[in-house]
Order: structure tokens, then C-alpha cells, then sequence
């Protein structure tokens, strides 16, 4: 994903497309702009491949001409959570209005009682939930999980929290075939789909692990991508969600109106002509299932095997669940 698309994700969200005063302190800005804040907290594992300083300072742009457009003179301050403690520390607080999480962020945080609207994008009218997929580059068809033994993986996932690594651990473990680490002779994660499909189209891999839908994506720019075979595929997972806080906001139902509606404005329709999904829903705890699922699965594997996992399988752990208990 590209700086502009995330930097554009987390504006669009933080802007409401409405002429209220927001929160308490407002007052008339530049050229009569009524003068308003909104403290957003970004989940640091969703910037999978941005730069986190690029991301905030373009924010900051975006943030001064699309504000302006709706008479507002917007305040946005931004800030990166880099753990899971530290999101729930600024609910606690009340020090934010608005968060961009990831899903088991999203889970850890809801065991707190501390969020209330969560909302979700949408494609085809249906939530934006996506399948991993296990693609090999054999023609046959033969190639099964077993058969992958020793052979040289990459796994690309949405975000840093890696669901894609989560489910192939938790794949090999229904298997009984061990821990991804000793059973592939290498392991490599790379968070861009290209670099994980076109090595394997390309037979310098032997298999990937790509979410369906940069999967699809790319098979319509490359319809020669076909050819490669899908051995296995997970349940469809929802990922990233926006969330507000369980703290009443002073203009809480023009907030929820105003990211409902925002497909209806300029900045919604580029959003969702650049992330190729359609409005955002309200998506309840039932949605995430399939994450928690997988989620505790992953640990019992984790806690079952101290071992197995190659040195750069662990560290890529450590970081990617920093936070996370």
C-alpha cells in the first residue's frame, strides 16, 4: 500500500463531513472557518510499508484542504500507538476521538469495555473480508501441503499483524507438520503481494501466502498469474477497522452520519476508488469471529512449542505482536 493511500485512509476517516462544532473549544478560525480538533490514534502494525513520519506530515496537508472544503479550520492531531497498552491508556484518558486498528488490536482492545462504534469497509456491498491463499507455481496440480517440505516460502500480509504467517502456522498445525520454521527450508515475509507472487510466477520461490484480494488485483493487470495453483485457503478475515471511543462525543450521532455518508463526498469517493471498497458499515464483535478464532489457535501453537521457528520467524513475532498479550 502506498503512502497516499494511507495517508488518504487515515484522513478521510478523522474529517467529518459536517457543519457542527465538533468538541469543546471550538471558535471561528481563518476566513470564518469554524476552528475545531479531532485526536485520531493509529495502530502502529497497520503501516505495514509507510513510512510513519511521511504518513503523519502528509496527513497534515490533506487534512488543511479537505477540512477547509467542509468550513472547517481542523486541528487533526495525530498520533502512531505503538502498543496495545498505550491505545488503551489514551481511552482511559479520553485523549482520543477516533482509532485505526488493527483486527486483534481491535479484539484486545473490545475486552476492555472501552470502545463502542466500530466501522468496516465495504466491497460489493458486502464487508471487505478476504481469504490467505497458499499458491504454489505447479502446473499439475499435484503439489500438496506435505509436498512443500524444505521448500522456500514468502508470506505477504495486510498488515504487520501478520494474519497471513498466523493461519499457515495454524494450517501446518491441523497437519501435525510442525512449526513453519523447521518445516520450510526458508522462511521470508515481505508485506508487498507483488514481491511475494511474482518471485513464485517467476519459480525463484517455491510457494506464497497472498490475501485474495491483492491476489484477484493482480490477475487482472497479469492474467498470465492464473496459472499458479492454490493449494489451500483460509476463512475470509475482516481486517482494520475504525473505532470510537465508548465515551460519548459531544456530537457522537453527526460523527457516525458523517462516516456512514462519506462515500458521498469527493474525499469518499477517491478513497474508494484508490482502496477499491465501497462504504463504510457498522460491523459488530460477530464479524471478527473468524480473526479471534484464528487469533487463539496461533497461541496455542506459540505456547505448545517454544521452538521451531527460525531466528528471523521469531524476531518478525516480537515485533509484529509488541503489545499483544
Amino acid at each position: 500500500m502506498t503512502l497516499r493511500q494511507k495517508s488518504l485512509l487515515l484522513l478521510v476517516v478523522a474529517l467529518p463531513g459536517m457543519n457542527v462544532r465538533m468538541c469543546a473549544g471550538d471558535g471561528t478560525g481563518a476566513a470564518g472557518l469554524t476552528r475545531t480538533y479531532l485526536r485520531v490514534s493509529a495502530s502502529e502494525s497497520v503501516f505495514a510499508t509507510v513510512n510513519q513520519a511521511d504518513a503523519i506530515a502528509s496527513m497534515k496537508v490533506w487534512s488543511e484542504q479537505l477540512g477547509k472544503l467542509r468550513g472547517f479550520q481542523l486541528d487533526a492531531k495525530v498520533a502512531i500507538a505503538l502498543s496495545i497498552p498505550q491505545m488503551r491508556q489514551s481511552l482511559k484518558d479520553h485523549m482520543v476521538d477516533l482509532l485505526v486498528l488493527d483486527t486483534p488490536d481491535y479484539l484486545v482492545l473490545s475486552e476492555t469495555n472501552l470502545l463502542d462504534a466500530v466501522f468496516a469497509g465495504t466491497e460489493r456491498g458486502q464487508l471487505a473480508v478476504y481469504q490467505y491463499l497458499l499458491l504454489t507455481n505447479d502446473s499439475s496440480g499435484a503439489v500438496t501441503l506435505p509436498g512443500l517440505r524444505q521448500k522456500r516460502v514468502v508470506i505477504s500480509s495486510r498488515t504487520k499483524s501478520n494474519l497471513g504467517l498466523m493461519w499457515l502456522e495454524t494450517l501446518l498445525g491441523d497437519s501435525r507438520l510442525g512449526r513453519a520454521g523447521a518445516f520450510f527450508s526458508s522462511v521470508e515475509i515481505n508485506y508487498r503481494s507483488s514481491q511475494c507472487v511474482m518471485p513464485l510466477f517467476f519459480r525463484r520461490i517455491d510457494a506464497c501466502v497472498v490475501d485474495s484480494g491483492n491476489w484477484e488485483a493482480m490477475k487482472e493487470l497479469n492474467p498470465q498469474l492464473g496459472r499458479l495453483r492454490v493449494v489451500a485457503r483460509s476463512e475470509p478475515y475482516l481486517e482494520g477497522v475504525v473505532a470510537m471511543p465508548l465515551q460519548p462525543h459531544p456530537h457522537q450521532d453527526e460523527l457516525v452520519a458523517s462516516l456512514l455518508n462519506l462515500h458521498k463526498t469527493p474525499a469518499g469517493e477517491q478513497l474508494g476508488i484508490v482502496f477499491r471498497i465501497g462504504p463504510l458499515v457498522r460491523a459488530s464483535k460477530a464479524q471478527f469471529e473468524s480473526v479471534r478464532v484464528l487469533r487463539n489457535k496461533y497461541r496455542h501453537i506459540v505456547e505448545a512449542s517454544s521452538s521451531g521457528l527460525g531466528p528471523a520467524l521469531v524476531r518478525l513475532e516480537d515485533a509484529a505482536g509488541k503489545g499483544h498479550p
